[in-house]
């Protein structure tokens, strides 16, 4: 049998585990409202208690900063004839483009030096069908390097074969930044903006890849 003291405790105990448990906390991911919920809830308790305020600026709050991965910014844009691309929807740069600001003229039949080239995937696609070790972005990767060493300022790419490419902006990417900004273009895009493949074409382009940043709370008292 429980004292009354200790039928006391693990009341309390009970209501803190059953609220900070609960479902409306969503299992209080650092940096989500759920977590906000419950450090709210803790430091209350800590007050409560007594306890003093060791956190940050004499709160219960202790800041932490979580690296989240790579996130594409609002100051990116790609800008060709005066249209202006719609990010994710009409193009994306690839999680291993560089970061880069550029203004040129080009056009997808010319590959020159000191302009910006165009790449149809559709060839690697159609020739790597069959193939289940086939890798697409690290092939797409030999191509990029090899337009920078013949001094490609830009390498866009788009897909013109029935082939689903299934690429993506990789938030969590490891891989080292491209010499040059890699950019895919969606196919309704090239279509609309990219028909006349001998056409010159001007390009205002910015890729602004960044460090995505969470932050988390310990409480401390």
């Amino acid at each position: 049998k429980l004292k009354k003291a200790d039928k006391i405790v693990v009341a309390n105990l009970q209501t803190h585990i059953s609220y900070l448990a609960g479902d409306k906390l969503e299992g209080r991911r650092t940096g989500s409202n759920g977590e906000k919920l419950a450090y709210e809830y803790i430091s209350n308790e800590f007050l409560k208690a007594g306890l003093s305020a060791k956190g940050d600026k004499a709160t219960y709050l202790q800041a932490f900063e979580v690296n989240d991965g790579k996130m594409i910014t609002s100051a990116s844009h790609l800008i060709i004839n005066g249209n202006d691309l719609v990010l994710d929807k009409e193009y994306f740069p690839l999680s291993f483009s560089c970061n880069s600001t550029l203004s040129a003229i080009g056009s997808i039949a010319l590959q020159e030096n000191g302009s910006p080239w165009f790449y149809d995937i559709k060839e690697l696609l159609e020739a790597n069908k069959n193939n289940p070790h086939f890798d697409l972005t690290d092939a797409i990767k030999i191509k990029v390097a090899d337009a920078a060493k013949k001094r490609a300022t830009a390498f866009f790419i788009y897909n013109s074969s029935a082939i689903k490419d299934e690429l993506q902006f990789d938030p969590k990417t490891k891989s080292a930044p491209s010499a040059i900004p890699v950019i895919y273009v969606a196919k309704t895009a090239k279509e609309k903006y990219l028909k006349d493949e001998t056409a010159s074409l001007d390009i205002q382009l910015k890729t602004e890849i960044a460090d995505k940043k969470r932050y988390g709370h310990n409480v401390v008292g």
